[in-house]
């Protein structure tokens, strides 16, 4: 068994004709449903953005960070992960805070909730409590570690710096003072402590140049950083390393057991990817490039050893900002980033001696995710989810496409929808999103007045509509247009998609689409249908319930109908026109079957009818009751074009369901497009292209176009899956590179469902050629042959199809277009008129004019009925031509793709002329004699299918005679095929006007009645047919 396209999208058998549909057709025995079967599950989508999480200070059991905007400060625990809001730190911005050892930081501004004027606040996060300490009158604050604070005298900042170390206990009172020493003769005060951590102090001073200390801070020894020259340096203090960057970015690292002991050379030279984003860990330092609140451009986070090595990526992206790498005690390290949304998180990263960091995730970043609207259309599966916007913390809704066939065209990749869509109730973060319209599915924006927009794929929403009001529903979507109540305004409105335009306003009523058919309630007990692309023709049909619809749905072959939630509801079958009464409540319609939620009992039921026939409902799934009670188009749905069923979960996972009913076989919804093709145009007009919308996915298919007259196959275009429509082109052209033959030709959509399966008939259309190859006769681009008719007064009149007209064996007046002087003399006599096929190889057929001095001219023609000799260009062929009794254009006598000509001059004698395709003939050669015995000689073209020109003769007693053309110039032994022919004053070959591809004969009698000899094919003709009258008003027909 081939594989078939899952649950999702089945149509109905209809014929397209120049884009009319044709309803369905009775269908066969229905097949036999099968039990409901789960095809698939959709786990809950990965955000589309990166929750944003910002680290502020690194402790030694945990850490202090907030989540997005404006969350406040969190305390995380390492070992845990209990999470709590830090509130004392309530309405205070992060800055000077300096580390404090452990788990404590050093607020050195004040605190809104502790006020304590002339004192720094200490506060350790692990146990949440505070001290805060004095500063001395007089003294500056440098820093803080422990239990210990130093401090400078105000005169520090004159001829020398002096340090102090004040140490308090937990209550906050101090218990002791001690001078520091250490501090290099002549250095002055130059600002606080740079870093702090581990148990020291990065203290800067002034000599003669800017310079920095490292303090002790339990010894209170003072030693100097050899080669630390430079002013507010980056620093990370942290286990043994003591490190600094220069202007180039390059950090500087020493050990910091060295320093103290005095031991210290010169420091390694280490380049990170960053100057600022920089943390010690263990021997490495990590980095990623510096940036600012840019939020597009993520870099990663890469370790570098410090004692050299290859540089290691521990991160793919880095989140944005200084928050994201922060420096940790013991030379740990906090790094925020990962792959994207899925993963993002605080990554705690530690190392061995001589190791690599090594990872544990800490805490992942992110919001949380819920249900907000669900659809299914032609095998596609949207999904709505709530997303907090990292941005501004704002709930978003976000679409994820998931598409259950081949041929999607999406993505699956979720966009977020503006912050002002509208949602399905107030109050409740959910969104009817309503698909099937050619640019996607479509929503409503709030504002002063709703706009419809629509979303297809990620950056593919537009705008389509300002609406009138504001506060409305989209009810359905059909492919061009989109239906929209607005309850309070108590109006409805038909909205083209991707215009301006409300095509219909009314009061708020049960209605649906079904691509460009509009069905709407009308009276008690009545629904009505229109084409909203070819409005006028309404057609009704009854439900049999004595209320007025309130909902209506709308599938291939089946119209769901409703009045209101308690009354009576059912469906109408379009095909055996008839009603099958229904449960009431809310459900939805697919093809062949409906879906009810039933909240009592908290699962979704199925009712089956696809034959005709109500079935017992049958449970699908569970699935309780949620807000709002109503919810349809939020945690399930049902594919109207085929046998799907989907429904959300309580872990917002999509369970995809095959309904086991039976669907309508695949048909032409909506074909559109380019119905004509010129070959010979060099733009656009050259192709005929057709976008055709199948009512079902397609597993596969073709487009075969024949021509109409003959059934030959011009064209065989294919392709694979097709979910939603396809693409179908011809140039106009044969395989050879030929134009194809002007006139009617037919299009057929065939294909498969299912893989494996026999292609059957999908749909089928018409097409038109115009100015290809021109039909023997056809002087018009449109197809058809013509017919010159000449009146005594000159005047030429031209017959044929009406001008564009499609071909249909039609003869009618095109008026007056030239005038023609049969009876004058010298040149301005036309004495002889032979309409030709392409004299000059413009692909255009011309027509030949011999004057009263002998003279033959070509009239050229331009693909239209009339050939002025005072406007048309035209070609001298030469003098002489009054030799010839008879002038004939039998079509291609040789077989070089080029008309001929034959004369037939006063002796009888036969000559043919060939075509150079240039503009000329070559020499004449003889043919035949004793031709002089025929009255009346015609050139008929091809008479029995073998491509070569024929002549026909009527001898003096009215026998008909043909003489058919070998391929190579000559014709073959006459073969007498009619008798009674003399009663004709004239026979004119029109070529194919019947359109059945064989050439035809029309004879014109004495009372002016033209009658149509069909061509059989063989040689002969069918019986005579009256085609028209009063034509012996024309001197001459040609």
């Amino acid at each position: 068994m081939g594989r078939s396209l899952p649950a999702g999208a089945l149509g109905t058998t209809l014929s397209l004709a120049l884009g009319v549909l044709i309803a369905p057709a009775t269908p066969a025995l229905a097949e036999t449903s099968t039990a409901p079967r789960e095809v698939t599950v959709i786990p809950q989508d990965a955000a589309t953005v990166r929750a944003h999480e910002s680290v502020y200070f690194a402790g030694k059991t945990g850490f202090l960070h907030s989540h997005n905007q404006g969350s406040g400060y969190l305390w995380t625990r390492y070992d845990t992960g209990e999470t709590v809001v830090v509130t004392e730190l309530a309405g205070m911005g992060w800055t000077n805070v300096m580390r404090a050892g452990d788990d404590s930081v050093v607020l050195i501004n004040q605190v809104p909730n502790l006020p304590a004027p002339g004192k720094v606040t200490v506060f350790n996060f692990a146990t949440r409590t505070w001290q805060q300490w004095a500063i001395p009158t007089g003294y500056l604050f440098m820093g803080a570690y422990g239990q210990s604070m130093v401090v400078a005298p105000n005169g520090a900042t004159g001829p020398a710096l002096r340090l102090e170390r004040r140490t308090f206990d937990t209550d906050g009172n101090q218990t002791g003072t001690e001078n520091l020493t250490g501090i290099p003769t002549g250095a002055v005060y130059a600002g606080r402590a740079l870093a702090t951590d581990d148990g020291v102090m990065v203290v800067p001073y002034k000599t003669d140049l800017y310079r920095n200390l490292l303090l002790d801070v339990a010894s209170g020894s003072l030693v100097d950083i050899p080669g630390a020259i430079g002013s507010n340096l980056p620093w990370r203090v942290s286990g043994d390393v003591v490190a600094w960057a220069n202007l180039t970015g390059t950090y500087h690292v020493h050990s910091r057991a060295a320093l103290l002991a005095g031991t210290a050379g010169t420091a390694l030279q280490v380049q990170p990817s960053a100057t600022l984003r920089v943390a010690v860990v263990g021997g490495n330092l990590i980095g990623a490039n510096d940036q600012g609140a840019n939020t597009k451009n993520l870099y990663p986070a890469v370790s570098v050893p410090i004692g050299g090595g290859d540089s290691t990526t521990l991160l793919p992206q880095t989140d944005y900002g200084l928050t994201a790498v922060v420096q940790g005690p013991d030379g740990t390290a906090l790094v925020v980033g990962g792959t994207g949304p899925a993963d993002w998180s605080v990554h705690r990263y530690t190392a061995e001696p001589g190791k690599a960091p090594t990872d544990r995730t800490v805490l992942a970043v992110k919001d949380p995710q819920h249900n907000a609207g669900l659809t299914y259309d032609r095998g596609l599966i949207r999904h709505v989810q709530t997303q907090v916007n990292p941005t501004d913390g704002t709930t978003r809704f976000v679409v994820f496409n998931h598409t259950q066939v081949p041929d999607d065209g999406v993505g699956p990749a979720g966009a977020m929808l503006p912050a002002n869509t509208a949602p399905c109730t107030t109050g409740v973060e959910c969104l009817r999103l309503v698909d099937g319209t050619w640019s996607g599915a479509m929503y409503l924006v709030s504002g002063t007045t709703d706009t419809i927009r629509s979303y297809q794929a990620t950056n593919t929403s537009i705008v389509t509509m300002i609406l009138p009001s504001t506060g409305g529903r989209i009810v359905d979507a059909g492919d061009l247009y989109s239906i929209v109540a607005d309850a309070a305004a108590g109006k409805q409105y038909v909205v083209l998609t991707g215009g301006t335009q409300i095509v219909r306003t009314g009061p708020v009523t049960g209605a649906a689409l079904w691509y460009d058919t509009l069905w709407t309630a009308g009276g008690p007990g009545s629904l009505q249908s229109e084409r909203l692309t070819n409005p006028g023709t309404v057609v009704n049909v009854s439900t049999g319930a004595d209320c007025k619809a309130t909902e209506v749905q709308a599938s291939a072959r089946w119209i769901y109908w409703a009045c209101g939630t308690d009354g009576p509801a059912g469906v109408y079958d379009r095909t055996l026109k008839r009603n099958l009464r229904v449960p009431s409540g809310p459900a939805t319609l697919g093809d062949g079957f409906l879906v009810r939620h039933d909240t009592g009992t908290g699962s979704l039921r199925l009712s089956d009818f696809h034959d005709g026939t109500l079935h017992d409902p049958v449970k699908l799934a569970d699935l309780p009751a949620g807000t709002p009670a109503d919810s349809r188009g939020i945690s399930w749905a049902v594919d109207k074009h085929g046998s799907g069923v989907a429904y959300v979960d309580a872990d917002n996972a999509v369970h995809v369901l095959d309904s086991g009913v039976p669907s309508t076989a695949a048909g032409v919804a909506t074909a559109g497009g380019n119905d004509w093709s010129y070959p010979r145009a060099t733009d656009s007009m050259r192709y005929w292209s057709q976008t055709i919308q199948p009512t079902r996915p397609l597993w596969s298919w073709e487009v075969t176009i024949t021509r109409k007259t003959s059934g030959e196959v011009v064209s065989r275009s294919s392709g694979g899956p097709s979910r939603t429509d396809l693409h179908a082109v011809w140039d106009g052209r044969l395989a050879s590179g030929q134009p194809a033959v002007n006139g009617t030709y037919l299009w057929k959509l065939t294909g498969t469902t299912t893989e494996g399966e026999p292609s059957a008939t999908v749909g089928t259309g018409t097409l038109r050629v115009a100015c290809g190859t021109f039909s023997f006769r056809s002087v018009s681009c449109y197809g058809g042959p013509n017919l010159l008719a000449v009146k005594s007064n000159n005047e030429g009149h031209w017959y044929g199809e009406p001008y564009g007209a499609e071909p249909a064996g039609r003869l009618v007046d095109n008026g007056y277009t030239e005038s023609w002087c049969l009876s004058c003399v010298d040149g301005t006599k036309a004495s002889a008129i032979v309409p030709f096929g392409d004299l000059n190889g413009d692909g255009m057929p011309d027509l030949l004019v011999r004057d009263g001095v002998g003279y033959l001219r070509a009239y050229l023609g331009i693909g239209q009925p009339h050939y002025s000799s005072q406007t048309a260009k035209s070609i001298v062929l030469g003098k002489g031509w009054l030799t010839y009794r008879l002038l004939l254009a039998p079509g291609d006598l040789n077989r070089d793709g080029r008309d001929d000509l034959v004369g037939v001059d006063t002796t009888g004698k036969l000559w043919l002329y060939t075509s150079t395709g240039t503009g000329g003939f070559t020499a004449r050669v003889q043919i035949g004699s004793g031709w002089g015995i025929y009255p009346k000689v015609i050139g008929v073209g091809d008479l029995n299918g073998d491509g070569n020109g024929e002549l026909l003769a009527v001898d003096s007693t009215g026998g008909l005679y043909r003489y058919f053309g070998d391929g190579k110039g000559h014709l073959t032994a006459r073969v007498k095929i009619g008798t009674g022919w003399n009663i004709y004053n004239t026979l004119v070959p029109i070529g194919d006007l019947n359109q059945d591809n064989r050439n035809d004969l029309i004879g014109r009698d004495a009372n002016g009645v033209l009658w149509l000899y069909a061509g059989r094919g063989d040689g002969t003709f069918a019986a005579r047919v009256q085609k028209a009258t009063g034509f012996n008003a024309y001197k001459a027909i040609f």
